[in-house]
């Protein structure tokens, strides 16, 4: 009789945990705080996001706010990943658009992997995802820095090269001139980056930011 006590009981605790994380993955992440001010959205990957935390701790305020526990939201958001439009990329990008009405340009810094050869017509798909979210949104392209003195195991250099060319390619093809050059951001150096060599320690995100304050808050 006590190990069908306990059998019941486990059964029940175990129900009861699935009934929370079930309710948890339904519910998701809180609803970010509206921001009426902020003009510039972005995509990308986890790099992006560390770059955006890096504007905002050098006080740039037009591109939307990355919340304390909110930095890995676009963490693996390379391009081939932005392809689908009803990737959890999206609907990450929608939560935060939500949260800031007034945008009306978006950074896409376009990550690549190493083994990945995403294509231009892959890249205009992610184009438009932007576009039917964001009528008359301009775009603003760029491709991850490069590594002085190393090279991401990620990205590798054909990673970094794919970037650069799609970003042409795409501003090239741009008919209407709303597919324009970003911030062109500088290498990163040895001492800018924690111990995977493609992510950035602080002094790095600040870097970055600085760099992107130069080029956003001026428009």
């Amino acid at each position: 009789m006590r190990n069908r006590t306990l059998i019941v009981a486990v059964a029940l605790a175990f129900a009861a945990g699935f009934a929370t994380c079930y309710v948890w993955n339904k519910s998701g992440p809180e609803p970010l705080a509206p921001n009426f001010e902020t003009t510039i959205g972005f995509i990308g990957c986890s790099n992006t996001a560390q770059s955006v935390i890096g504007y905002e701790s050098v006080g740039g305020n037009n591109v939307w706010e990355i919340p304390d526990g909110r930095e890995h939201d676009f963490d693996g958001g390379a391009v081939r990943d932005w392809v689908e439009s009803d990737t959890s990329f999206w609907q990450t990008f929608d939560n935060y658009h939500a949260a800031n009405p007034n945008t009306r340009a978006v950074w896409w810094q376009m990550c690549v992997r190493n083994e990945d050869e995403p294509t231009l017509e892959d890249a205009l798909e992610v184009v438009s995802g932007i576009k039917d979210r964001i009528p008359n949104v301009t775009i603003y392209v760029s491709s991850l820095p490069s590594y002085r003195g190393g090279v991401c195991r990620i990205t590798g250099t054909a990673g970094i090269v794919r970037g650069r060319e799609l970003a042409l390619q795409l501003t090239e093809f741009s008919e209407k001139g709303d597919v324009i050059p970003g911030p062109a951001l500088r290498p990163h150096t040895l001492e800018e980056l924690v111990d995977d060599g493609c992510h950035m320690n602080d002094a790095g995100m600040r870097s970055v930011g600085e760099q992107l304050r130069a080029f956003f808050d001026v428009l």
